[in-house]
């Protein structure tokens, strides 16, 4: 459907070409690129591939922007899931809100039921039972897709529980290393210097799981290509 849509906003636009393929598919270009922009891809890929990739489509001297989202620091797969949990929450935990009278029943069910669970879910990752938290968000999301609600959000704030339901699927998912390979900024770092860039600027844009600005979050990363 994105693609769909893609090809009928660009048809009329000769400077726009499309294709649907990995970046780690496409072929050297015979003219190398200026600049790369990346926008929530790189955490679904490997990211040393990711890299790699895009440095054979640039020029030295290109730029490679990313903006994506990051996990706090990890060092062992128990502690990578860990981070994952509290990084995909703290999403949910800072956008909670109760519909007011008038809502669709099932819109009132669905955001209901996530401030009942969801700050438990929250309060044994960070407690460090691990297990015990996927568990419980695991069942909560197998409770709540059964849940009918309108095609449509009855009330703007509805929105809200759409988008928290895309958090969960990618809590069911995510200790899945393969289907969400996301790292921590540090390791993304490191990881760019192997590939041939060097950093120009960063900035953590929002802030989940920890404090400092290599934490877990959403960040923008400009790259110098070497």
């Amino acid at each position: 459907m994105a693609v769909a849509q893609l090809r009928r906003r660009f048809a009329s636009d000769p400077n726009v070409e499309i294709r649907q393929a990995s970046v780690t598919d496409l072929a050297p270009p015979a003219s190398p690129f200026s600049c790369a922009v990346s926008i929530g891809a790189l955490h679904h890929l490997d990211t040393a591939a990711f890299l790699s990739s895009i440095r054979g489509q640039l020029e030295t001297g290109g730029l490679l922007i990313v903006a994506d989202e990051m996990l706090a620091p990890f060092r062992t797969r128990q502690e990578r899931q860990a981070a994952l949990i509290r990084h995909h929450l703290w999403y949910v935990l800072d956008t909670l809100v109760s519909l007011p009278s008038g809502s669709h029943p099932g819109d009132v069910a669905l955001a209901e039921k996530l401030r009942e669970d969801l700050p438990m879910a929250q309060a044994l990752a960070q407690g460090g039972r691990t297990e015990a938290a996927i568990r419980k968000i695991r069942a909560l999301h197998e409770e709540l897709v059964l849940v009918e609600r309108p095609v449509l959000p009855s009330h703007p704030l509805a929105v809200f529980s759409r988008f928290h339901l895309l958090e969960l699927q990618a809590l069911v998912a995510g200790p899945d290393d393969e289907v969400h390979p996301k790292t921590f900024p540090a390791r993304f770092l490191a990881l760019a210097r192997c590939c041939g860039f060097e950093l120009r600027s960063h900035q953590r844009l929002y802030a989940t799981d920890g404090d400092g600005d290599l934490d877990a979050g959403t960040h923008l990363f400009v790259l110098e290509a070497l």
